[in-house]
């Protein structure tokens, strides 16, 4: 790794950010492979709860619209 590059203030922080971001969906990568490990094994426990649509679907419409971004 060379250790000679001068780096702006800018573009620090969009290292630093996008570092960030990857880690999140590493993150939640990992916590879906453990998710599909426990229906494998039977070990999972389904929460039965009522949830408001509108918030699932601005959920959903987040992770397309920052897909789409990337894309």
């Amino acid at each position: 790794m060379r250790t000679d590059v001068q780096w702006s203030k800018k573009q620090q922080l969009e290292f630093l950010l996008e570092a960030n971001n990857n880690a999140d969906r590493l993150t939640l990568l990992i916590r879906d492979l453990l998710d599909m490990s426990r229906i494998d094994s039977g070990n999972l426990t389904l929460d039965k709860r009522s949830y408001p649509v509108s918030e699932i679907l601005d959920s959903i419409s987040g992770v397309t619209f920052d897909y789409n971004i990337q894309t």
